[in-house]
């Protein structure tokens, strides 16, 4: 009761959509008397039809009565559905994951299969269509810049978010390679050695002044800066020593055959001690 016009409004859209513009007028008749209880009056039927008349209307899917069952995601599935309007995509759009890398990978379920995106892609209609071609072999019709709008805001409203694992951010991947740099390549045997760019450990110092430095390694950050490059790892230079502080390390000097050297000393990495041997057969 008080919604009759607007039901049986969305039932003359549906039969437009089934029936074309030869019979759907005969069925809205017919389907009046067997949906509607009351069915509308002769009066209210023919208004309803000249209203249909007037243009090719879409669902009515935010008012009352059809407001209350209605599920977009289901709805663009089906034959005569808002899938089959030019304003709609034509794709069921699911759930939106963001993985927390630097920058951010975005994972958006797309007809039942994730599509990966930058944010720029999520936010750009045709460059969101040129990845669903590329790994769905998909092209989603285009949608008004406001809808599009409109839906990535829904998405990101109930967004998922999964932590990225430390060493898929360049920071994860900097302290990474700093152990590598600091422990897995030529080692300097002395502060003299330094000046060929090896890190140096002081482990059994000769030297009473080394003491104190048992515990720290020293590098220089020229080279590690190099070996990230080598590594494909570029980082602006004040976000790494920024990084490097976070992490303990602060600026030394050492004077190194006569010659000032700046360096970086930072705590030592836990020394690897554990004997390992390739098992054989028989340990399989």
């Amino acid at each position: 009761e008080g919604s009759r016009n607007n039901g049986l409004f969305n039932i003359g859209v549906y039969l437009r959509k089934r029936y074309g513009d030869d019979f759907w007028e005969d069925k809205l008749d017919e389907y009046n008397s067997k949906f509607l209880d009351p069915p509308l009056g002769h009066k209210e039927v023919a208004s309803v039809i000249r209203s249909l008349r007037r243009k090719t209307y879409e669902f009515k899917c935010n008012d009352a009565p059809i407001n209350a069952c209605c599920s977009r995601q289901i709805c663009l599935t089906r034959k005569y559905g808002i899938g089959t309007s030019e304003g709609d995509s034509g794709v069921v759009f699911g759930n939106l994951v963001k993985i927390t890398t630097s920058p951010p990978i975005w994972i958006w379920d797309v007809d039942g299969e994730r599509i990966e995106l930058t944010t720029a892609e999520l936010k750009d209609q045709n460059r969101f269509q040129t990845r669903a071609v590329e790994e769905l072999n998909k092209w989603p019709a285009t949608i008004k810049p406001k809808a599009w709008k409109e839906l990535v805001a829904e998405k990101l409203a109930n967004v998922e978010i999964q932590e990225a694992p430390p060493d898929a951010r360049p920071e994860g991947q900097m302290l990474a390679l700093l152990e590598e740099f600091c422990t897995q390549r030529a080692q300097a045997r002395d502060r003299e050695e330094m000046s060929m760019g090896k890190p140096w450990t002081p482990r059994n110092p000769e030297e009473e002044a080394d003491k104190p430095l048992i515990g720290s390694t020293f590098f220089s950050a020229v080279k590690f800066k190099a070996f990230l490059e080598t590594n494909r790892v570029r980082i602006d230079e004040r976000q790494l020593w920024s990084w490097l502080r976070k992490h303990g390390a602060v600026p030394h000097f050492f004077n190194i055959k006569g010659k000032g050297t700046n360096v970086w000393r930072i705590p030592a990495f836990p020394e690897q001690n554990e004997d390992y041997s390739i098992p054989t057969l028989e340990d399989l």
